[in-house]
This record gives C-alpha cells, structure tokens and sequence, in this order.
C-alpha cells in the first residue's frame, strides 16, 4: 500500500465523527484529477509525446515546467484531455466506494478548472457515479490558493492529491478540519502539516476508513 498512516488517518475521521452534532452528516470532499480521476495516466503521454520528453520522468502534473513545457501548454493540453479523451480517464474511486460514502456523509467532488472543461467534467462525473452526484466548481487560481479555496466550502474532511493543499491547513479556517493525502507523490510526505493531516493510499482506502469510523462510532 505504500507510506500511509492509516491509524493517525482513522484517529482523524474519528475525531470528525465526534464534533458533528447530533443527526448531522460528514461533509467530504474529494479531489477530481489524479485523487478520484487517473487524468495523468491519460495526460502524460501526450505531453510525452507533444515536447518529446521520456514518459518516466512525469512524476505528477505541477512540476511539468521542469521538462520545458509552459503553463499555457499544459493547460491546453490538460483542456484537450477532458474534452475530447474523456472517456480515457479512469475512475480511481469505485462506484461501490462512492455509493458507501455518499449513505453516510455529504460527499462533493470539488476541483478548480477553467470553465471549458466543466461541461465534459460533470459528463465524466455523471457517467461513474450518477446524475445525483454533487459537484464544487473552483475558478482556476494559483497553487497556493487551491486549499484554501476547498476548505471555505465547509467540508470536515478533504481528501486530495497535492501536497501543497497541506498548506492551508494551517489556516484558521482548517483547524478543525482533517486533510487525507494521498500518498501518490513523495512530496506529499514531506509537505504535510501534522496536526490535522495524514497520509492515506488513494481514494478507495480512505472511503474504507471513513465507512469503518462512521461503522464504529455509531
């Protein structure tokens, strides 16, 4: 499973799970590309093949300045990918997991993009997990502001993909909030605040900790 702190991720859920009142539901929310989506698994290659660059050495999508290609480029590409190669991109949170969590919590996917791939994103969105699925849309803004910008829609916990997301969670807005990384970057070990975030596999195994929280506490 990798580097994951499952029993400090589980301690965080909990801790969640006791601050609702009483007949209140988790408010959760998850990352789209790369945390419930394989957007790199479709966005690599092309960017490989586009500017000539070895496959293997796209460790993820925010240091692709490293191998020569611009934001403009990346964003175009990235624009390409959700609105002609769609239906490419994998599902990393299963549909079993997504239904579970979406009984026992408020789930939303939440994600910033620009406004031409919206339409293709709820499509996607539509297909795996239903026309019911609640869905937060971000204007795109600079990396730092990501987190913050997730954070201020409430949800008690967040599960994302980027490391810099941890950030925020030094905000006062995140205090009593929890942050279940995913461990898909080595940097997400390194970049963590230890307070109110730890580090899980992917999507699915936090769905399984949440559910096992919510089983126990009930």
């Amino acid at each position: 499973m990798g580097f994951v702190e499952e029993e400090r991720a589980f301690s965080l859920i909990c801790s969640q799970l006791g601050n609702l009142g009483k007949g209140r539901k988790l408010k959760i929310g998850m990352d789209v590309d790369d945390t419930a989506a394989d957007v790199m698994g479709v966005l690599a290659p092309v960017l490989a093949k586009r500017h000539d660059v070895p496959l293997s050495r796209f460790r993820n999508r925010f240091d692709i300045s490293g191998f020569g290609i611009n934001g403009q480029n990346g964003l175009g590409a990235y624009t390409e990918i959700w609105n002609e190669r769609r239906d490419e991109i994998k599902p990393l949170l299963s549909r079993r997991a997504y239904m579970m969590l979406n009984e026992i919590a408020v789930l939303s996917f939440v994600t910033a993009r620009p406004q031409g791939t919206v339409k293709s994103l709820r499509k996607w969105v539509e297909r795996h997990y239903g026309g019911g699925a609640r869905i937060d849309v971000l204007p795109p803004n600079p990396l730092s502001a990501h987190g913050a910008r997730k954070l201020s829609k409430g949800y008690n916990i967040l599960i994302d993909d980027a490391p810099h997301v941890a950030a925020s969670m030094n905000l006062p807005i995140a205090r009593d909030r929890a942050l279940l990384l995913v461990d898909k970057w080595k940097e997400a070990r390194t970049a963590r605040n230890r307070d109110n975030t730890a580090i899980v596999a992917d999507a699915e195994h936090a769905a399984d900790l949440i559910f096992q929280a919510h089983e126990l506490t009930e």
